[in-house]
């Protein structure tokens, strides 16, 4: 991890510490830098924990120069305007094996899948599924294990 990077993060702007995460609940949890373009991204999957590095940047925009709505690659949740951007996620020090994906700029999946945010509630109404929430957190968690497969990445730790 970069230097700049380590010195950055900012953990959680509460007072929420990390042993006060409900991990049941919680797949994706996005650890900002100051600026809130990038950081850590800590993946909860099967009781194993992995920390990847990542960018965020707003979408692109049409020939008016309006944000596109996008449809999140990870959660599948329907994002208006500013909500949804690319994520560049970096599995190594280099930075060669930089992976993109089209999702919530926020990284909020685990509790759009869940219903709990406006986005998650605006997007049932939009793309009107027939998927329980626990059918989309299913889903959710499928696609993270891919993801995580995909670029290689090793846990860090495990989830007591």
């Amino acid at each position: 991890m970069k230097p700049r990077m380590k010195r950055d993060i900012k953990f959680r702007a509460s007072t929420e510490r990390m042993d006060d995460v409900a991990w049941q609940e919680t797949e994706l949890l996005p650890l900002w830098n100051k600026s809130r373009n990038g950081g850590i991204l800590l993946i909860q999957l099967s009781g194993h924990l992995y920390m990847i590095a990542y960018d965020s940047t707003k979408s692109a925009t049409d020939t008016t120069g309006r944000s596109k709505s996008v449809i999140c690659d990870l959660c599948y949740t329907w994002q208006s305007n500013s909500g949804g951007g690319f994520v560049t996620f970096y599995p190594d020090k280099s930075g060669d094996k930089s992976f993109s994906l089209l999702c919530c700029r926020d990284l909020a999946c685990s509790a759009n899948v869940r219903t709990k945010t406006t986005a998650a509630l605006r997007s049932r109404a939009q793309l009107r599924e027939d998927l329980t929430n626990a059918d989309r957190v299913e889903r959710l968690q499928h696609k993270i294990a891919a993801f995580t497969k995909r670029l290689g990445i090793a846990p860090v730790g495990d989830i007591l």
